[in-house]
C-alpha cells in the first residue's frame, strides 16, 4: 500500500512526519450515475399519463442525477410511477414536474409506502375539525385554552 509522508516543522523547530493515506489525497471514482435511465422512465410513465412527452430540461436531468444519488434505480422508478398515479391537486396543476416529486419525496414515499394520500382539501378540513374541537373544548371548560 502507497502512504504519503508529510513533513512540517513545529514552534520547537522540530520535525513532525505524518503518514496519511492515500484516501485523502486521491479523489474516489464517481459512483455510475443512472440519471439518464431516470430520466427515460420519467418520460415513459409521464407519455403514459399525459399523452405526451414532457419537457426535458437541464434542470430535470440534474434532478434526476441528485435522485440516483441518493436512491436505488429501483426505488426510483416506483415512486415515480406511483408519483404519476398521485391526484393530489398540486401535483396536478404542476402537471407532475420532476421537481415538484423531488420537493415532495416524502409525501410520496409515504403514499406509497403507507397507502396514505392526504390531498390538501383533506388537510384543510382536519385541521378545521381540529379548530372546532379546541374551540369547544374552551367553550366547555373556562380557563382551559388547550
Amino acid at each position: 500500500m502507497k502512504v504519503m509522508i508529510e513533513g512540517i516543522i513545529d514552534k520547537n523547530g522540530s520535525l513532525v512526519l505524518t503518514i496519511k493515506s492515500p484516501e485523502r489525497f486521491f479523489k474516489k471514482p464517481a459512483k455510475k450515475s443512472y440519471a439518464n435511465e431516470v430520466v427515460a422512465h420519467y418520460c415513459d410513465k409521464y407519455k403514459e399519463t399525459y399523452g405526451t412527452n414532457p419537457v426535458v430540461t437541464g434542470k430535470t436531468a440534474g434532478i434526476a442525477k441528485r435522485l440516483s444519488s441518493q436512491l436505488s434505480l429501483h426505488r426510483i422508478k416506483n415512486l415515480i410511477s406511483h408519483y404519476l398515479k398521485m391526484k393530489d391537486s398540486y401535483f396536478v396543476s404542476r402537471s407532475h414536474d420532476l421537481a415538484v416529486l423531488e420537493s415532495s419525496i416524502n409525501k410520496v414515499n409515504l403514499s406509497f409506502e403507507m397507502g396514505l394520500n392526504v390531498t390538501t382539501k383533506q388537510a384543510m378540513k382536519q385541521e378545521q375539525t381540529q379548530m372546532s374541537v379546541q374551540a369547544a373544548r374552551s367553550w366547555l371548560e373556562p380557563g382551559s385554552d388547550t
